[in-house]
Order: C-alpha cells, then structure tokens, then sequence
C-alpha cells in the first residue's frame, strides 16, 4: 500500500494601496490547488486587519465578500437528493456539509418562490430576495471568520446554519 500526502503552501501579497491577500494552496502529488483565499484591508482609525473576501474551495465553492454577501459558486447539485423531512433534521448532524447546502438552498428557494408569489398577487410587499439576501448575511456573517482551512469546514457548516435558520423565520412569518 502506499502512502497518501500532501502539502499546504501560504502565500501572501501587499499590494500598494495596503491591502492584504494571503492564499493557501493544496499540493497533492504535483497538482496544486487554491484551498482558501482572504483579501484583508488595514482599518485606518483603529489600525487592524479588517478580511473584507473570503473564498474557501475545500470540495465546495464559498464567496464572502463583507459584510452582506454569500455565495455557494458549486460543489452542490441543484436539486436536492435528500427528502424534505431529512432538510429539516440537517442541522443535527454536525458536519453534514452536503446536507446544510442542500437544507440552505432548499430554503433560499422557498422563501424566493413565496416573495415572488406575494408579487404576483399584488400584495403590497416592498421586499425582495436581495434585500432580504443582504440583511441576513450581514447578520450570519457577523461570527468569526475561520483562521485557516482547517477551521472552514465548521465556519461554513454554522454560517449556513444561521442563513437557514434566518430564511425559515422569514418563510413563517410570510405564512
């Protein structure tokens, strides 16, 4: 049998106006790929690092740009495999990360369905699934972000987490 390795390599880059990326790559076997990806800018007044991208590719596609935007680029099918009574009890199962996409997707296109629904009966609703997209984010994007990729998995499961549950308060109150 033999044995299975590979390497983590970091870069980083100061660009001229200051601002920060820092990249992390997968080696195995001489094929290298980008892991995770962090775009920091310096807070002037008080003089800190503020991550204003993240982009973590570790089977599944995630783009966060701060403070309101989340994306899931792929890694994911379209359509759900698991059957809507499992959707609800992913949350239970620590790390389920396929079933937390499909679980936050599942919901996201819900609550999309139900607004678009509200404006076709001419209800007065003054939202939409962008701005209710931006105000959830901002909330659920407000947790530590991940050090490293090996905290990713954990950052992404409780950020989708979060987005599922905000969009299952937004579905109810909708009705």
């Amino acid at each position: 049998m033999e044995g299975y390795y590979w390497l983590i390599n970091q870069y980083y880059y100061i660009s001229d106006s200051g601002d920060i990326y820092t990249l992390s790559v997968k080696d195995i076997d001489g094929n290298v790929e980008p892991i995770f990806w962090k775009h920091y800018q310096i807070d002037k007044e008080n003089l800190h690092f503020k991550l204003s991208e993240l982009l973590i590719d570790n089977g599944y596609k995630y783009e966060i740009i701060y403070p309101d935007h989340f994306k899931i680029l792929e890694g994911s099918l379209k359509e759900s495999n698991y059957e809507i009574d499992k959707l609800k009890t992913c949350y239970q199962k620590k790390y389920s990360t396929r079933c937390s996409i499909d679980s936050y997707r599942f919901y996201h296109n819900l609550l999309s369905q139900k607004i678009e629904t509200l404006k076709e009966k001419n209800i007065n609703n003054k939202q939409s699934i962008e701005i209710i997209d931006k105000q959830i984010n901002k909330m659920c994007l407000s947790i530590s972000e991940p050090n490293d990729h090996f905290e990713a998995e954990n950052f992404t499961f409780t950020i989708t987490k979060c987005l599922t549950e905000q969009l299952n308060k937004r579905i109810e109150k909708i009705g």
